[in-house]
């Protein structure tokens, strides 16, 4: 009896130990899905208005609200966001609202410039500061006039 008694105390501990464990790991794909699911939103990811039609290329900005460099840049982006208009998409991913971006996006340094094409295959990133004589150089590049 000692031993059934053990036994159904054991098994409750085991249910109890894997019920919480499964509960948790919901909770971190809910949450790793939540930070995709605002990657993929652009009025999440963009400081402006919203994200670029798929024919228009694109500079995809990663960083943060708390990084020097990234912080130096903003500005900087908002204003080409403006001057690009119709012809360009520029947007702003914080990295540190959405952490899946670094897997997503396969970064390894904050501020990060991805630019696309047209058709939305990437050709061309740069990692560090960047300014805007040298997004514009990039953009005329891409065939996007200033």
């Amino acid at each position: 009896m000692r031993n059934a008694a053990i036994i159904a105390g054991v098994v409750l501990f085991v249910g109890a130990v894997g019920y919480i464990r499964m509960s948790k790991s919901k909770e971190v794909v809910t949450s790793r899905a939540s930070d995709d699911a605002a990657l993929a939103d652009a009025s999440e990811m963009d400081r402006g208005d919203g994200f670029a039609p798929a024919e228009l290329p694109r500079m995809v900005d990663l960083g943060s609200t708390v990084c020097a460099s990234c912080k130096k840049m903003a500005p900087i982006i908002d204003e080409l966001r403006e001057h690009y208009k119709g012809r360009a998409c520029i947007e702003f991913v914080d990295v540190k609202k959405s952490p899946s971006a670094y897997q997503l996006y396969a970064i390894k340094v904050i501020p990060t410039q991805i630019f696309y094409n047209a058709e939305g295959v990437e050709v061309w990133r740069h990692e560090g500061f960047f300014s805007k004589e040298e997004i514009v150089a990039k953009f005329k590049e891409l065939g996007v006039d200033d």
